[in-house]
């Protein structure tokens, strides 16, 4: 409903400014009836015209970002199958995740990625990815609630006091019963 009324208002605003341009503009200093007749027409003009030529440069700017922060998702998603392949050092994983603040649409790639249960992990990096997702505590309880993740670093992430942390541990059925209720002891959680 308020983009509603940001758009009506958007529109009559910029009609009313193309308008009052199109009549002055053609409207001359003379106030004969055939030039205040071509004043009004032309402001009627750029009045419904204005409006329209805005919203497409508003349209196409929005565009062009939504493309780049989708290729920006795509190479954060990429970078991360080549790191979990084992196609990076650690240092090299580090420095990418530290130096860089990934994209909130990366973070959901990743975390989608880590959801599909055909994603192989070289666990020789789980160390290293534990410490770059300590900052986004979603994709580190999707990365540790895989289950193919040791029982110790599921136990020492269930004491993150982020209960998004844990979150995806609790709802994924195939978390050991320890972990369970090491969770079950916090309220929040």
């Amino acid at each position: 409903m308020v983009g509603y009324v940001y758009a009506v208002g958007f529109f009559w605003c910029t009609f009313i400014f193309g308008f009052i341009i199109g009549y002055f503009c053609f409207a001359g200093n003379q106030n004969t009836g055939a030039r205040r007749a071509r004043g009004i027409l032309a402001g009627l003009f750029f009045g419904i015209l204005s409006p329209i030529i805005i919203a497409y440069f508003f349209g196409t700017y929005n565009e062009s970002q939504e493309k780049k922060e989708n290729s920006v998702a795509i190479n954060e998603l990429n970078y991360f199958k080549e790191a979990i392949a084992g196609k990076h050092s650690e240092s090299e994983i580090s420095f990418y995740y530290t130096e860089k603040q990934l994209s909130t649409r990366g973070a959901e790639a990743i975390r989608y990625e880590l959801t599909r249960p055909e994603t192989e992990i070289d666990f020789k990096f789980l160390p290293v990815f534990l410490s770059v997702f300590e900052k986004d505590p979603v994709l580190l309880g999707q990365l540790v609630a895989r289950p193919e993740v040791p029982l110790n670093i599921k136990l020492k992430v269930a004491d993150n006091p982020k209960s998004r942390a844990v979150l995806p541990m609790a709802e994924n059925t195939h978390t050991p019963p320890s972990v369970l209720l090491k969770l079950a002891n916090y309220d929040q959680k």
